[in-house]
């Protein structure tokens, strides 16, 4: 059982699609103990599991952008429920579901690092917003020239 974003999540084995799942407890409108049984593999990790299956909850966008950092560095200021990380031999993969563009840019611009977006392109948009802004803060910020 795992607590997430204020739900109860369960991690088990579904019979039906065969294969490890996480489910929301509040949707489960029924369960029945059946004959079937499952032994988990042995080195399975049921929190790392639930939190790849968050990771992978789609959202509105699928962000998708390669990260010019090294893999160990990306997870550190990544959390593995907002993101999948993997490291390619042109960088690290970001994949991200994001339900809020703006979100997305203000996360990829907090890594520090370079990066290229793959996907979507509606979230350059977002980035140049944003860019726009925080010059329009900058110069709000600075003494004006009649100031002196």
């Amino acid at each position: 059982m795992v607590y997430h974003e204020g739900r109860w999540y369960a991690v088990g084995y579904c019979h039906l699609r065969q294969a490890m799942r996480t489910f929301r407890l509040d949707r489960i409108r029924g369960a029945r103990l059946g004959d079937e049984r499952f032994a988990p593999p042995h080195d399975f990790d049921c929190l790392a599991f639930a939190i790849e299956s968050f990771a992978a909850i789609p959202g509105a966008w699928l962000i998708e952008a390669l990260l010019d950092i090294p893999l160990d560095r990306a997870r550190l200021l990544t959390p593995p429920d907002f993101a999948t990380l993997e490291e390619t031999p042109d960088g690290v993969l970001l994949r991200a579901h994001d339900d809020d563009l703006a979100h997305a840019a203000r996360f990829l611009l907090g890594l520090g690092c370079r990066f290229v977006v793959l996907s979507p392109t509606e979230l350059l948009t977002a980035l140049e917003t944003l860019a726009r802004e925080t010059l329009q803060m900058v110069a709000a910020s600075r003494p004006s020239a009649s100031a002196h």
